[in-house]
């Protein structure tokens, strides 16, 4: 029973809980809004469609444009503007034709995305962004949104036709001040007068080409290199390391020189792992490569990478350096341009071929010099010397002191121990000595040759 009325108590508590809980969620779904069904400004854009796109900011002053005869007085001459074109190519977006010489230079698709695209997509045009309807011209030059003050955007499909045209005026934050402001511009497009505010950070509206230029020229992984050739004014090295493998190994040393030199070539591989320009000059078709160096440069690197399972070659050259400017002529297979980096980046591979390779070691089995025995004579007919065995000492039994008679022939003592012998007369002449016993040689010890003449007149 008591379990029974627990229960139906617990269920009482539950129903009164869920009422304030359910009534909650209804308020917090009335506040909530869902971005991807409030309408945009330009509904349905997608940078898909878009084939070029430009950036003007009015010129401050308004250059004086002669009258042409019978034109109406009262009609105002267009605004001319400052401005920035990009088109789309194979490789991407890259500066339209009214850029000059660097027309066709890379556009960094990043900033795009972020600083054009995202924002033609995003903008909102409901009543909660709606900040005027319908505004007079003194109210549009208030919001900085009137043509001689706006910043535009115009994008354009494959058929030159306008997909979407914007005008950003003021920030919404000038002139205010304390932590509760919000932080963003006022917007409309090119063919309303309706001012939508539109809540961003920082909304950036540079021209000026080398803010949108997208300078990483190459970019390789250092450890899908295979091979690497460098060619300067002091003579040429190449390296190649097998896939799997850590060490580089030289196809030809310089004289003189060991094997790779393995920390000073992973210098040269890093070099190329990122090669970033400060410029691009001018596109190498029509460039006058003498100009720049280029036509015998200074410098040739040549790398072969693994890309997608497939060997490409890379292939770098510098020449001059710009004068006024710590920066170098470059030209690289993988840039149309004539690019301008810095003399640091193509000092590495300007130093002397000899410093990538360790110095040559002596070889094994190489002949030496040996040292002469000791004892040993060489002396040859010549004159190189000869290495000769010392010679054994012969053994000579020692004679003993003789005594004489007295006369004038002196007594030899005999072997035998006796006494002295008595020598006949030789007429004043010496008595020649006897010889003495042969001893027997040395069983184990050479026999003694015969020593070379020292005078070198001939004799062995």
């Amino acid at each position: 029973m008591n379990l029974l009325r627990a229960n139906a108590f617990l269920a009482i508590a539950a129903a009164a809980l869920a009422v304030p809980t359910w009534l909650t969620i209804q308020g917090d779904l009335e506040n909530f809004v869902d971005t991807a069904q409030v309408p945009k400004l330009f509904e349905g854009f997608t940078a898909d469609n878009v084939a070029a796109v430009a950036l003007g900011k009015p010129k401050d002053p308004q250059p004086e444009v002669a009258q042409q005869p019978g034109a109406d007085p009262d009609q105002k001459a267009p605004i001319q503007y400052d401005q920035i074109q990009f088109q789309r190519t194979d490789k991407g977006f890259v500066l339209g034709q009214a850029m000059g010489e660097k027309f066709g230079a890379p556009v960094n698709s990043q900033m795009l995305e972020l600083q054009v695209w995202k924002h033609l997509s995003s903008i909102q045009a409901d009543r909660e962004t709606l900040v005027q309807e319908n505004a007079t011209e003194q109210q549009l030059a208030d919001y900085g949104l009137d043509p001689l003050h706006a910043f535009v955007i115009k994008a354009f499909n494959a058929q030159q036709q306008v997909v979407a045209e914007l005008l950003v005026g003021k920030d919404t934050n000038v002139g205010a001040q304390g932590t509760d402001t919000v932080r963003g511009v006022y917007v409309r497009r090119a063919d309303s007068r309706d001012v939508a505010f539109y809540e961003v950070p920082m909304w950036n509206r540079a021209i000026d080409a080398q803010q949108w230029l997208d300078l990483s020229v190459a970019k390789i992984p250092a450890d899908m290199v295979r091979r690497i050739e460098v060619k300067n004014q002091t003579g040429q090295a190449a390296f190649v390391r097998k896939k799997g493998e850590s060490l580089w190994t030289s196809e030809a040393s310089p004289v003189g020189k060991g094997a790779a030199r393995q920390i000073e070539v992973e210098s040269l591989v890093q070099r190329l792992g990122y090669v970033q320009a400060q410029d691009y000059v001018r596109p190498l078709s029509g460039a006058q490569l003498t100009q720049y160096g280029l036509d015998a440069p200074k410098v040739t690197v040549a790398v072969v990478y693994e890309k997608d399972g497939k060997d490409v070659t890379l292939e770098v050259a510098a020449g001059n350096p710009m004068e006024g400017k710590p920066v170098q002529y470059v030209r690289c297979s993988a840039s149309d341009f004539v690019c301008a980096l810095p003399v640091q980046w193509a000092a590495g591979f300007e130093r002397d071929v000899g410093e990538f390779f360790d110095p040559a070691a002596q070889q094994e089995g190489a002949p030496k010099e040996a040292a002469p025995k000791e004892g040993a004579q060489s002396v040859g007919c010549d004159g190189k010397r000869e290495e000769q065995p010392a010679q054994q000492p012969v053994p000579v039994t020692p004679v003993a002191p003789a005594q004489g008679n007295g006369g004038t022939n002196p007594a030899v003592q005999g072997t035998d121990g006796g006494g002295a012998t008595p020598v006949p007369a030789t007429d004043g002449k010496p008595e020649p000595k006897p010889e003495p016993k042969p001893e027997p040689k040395p069983e184990a010890k050479p026999e003694a040759k015969p020593q070379p003449n020292p005078t070198g007149d001939g004799g062995f």
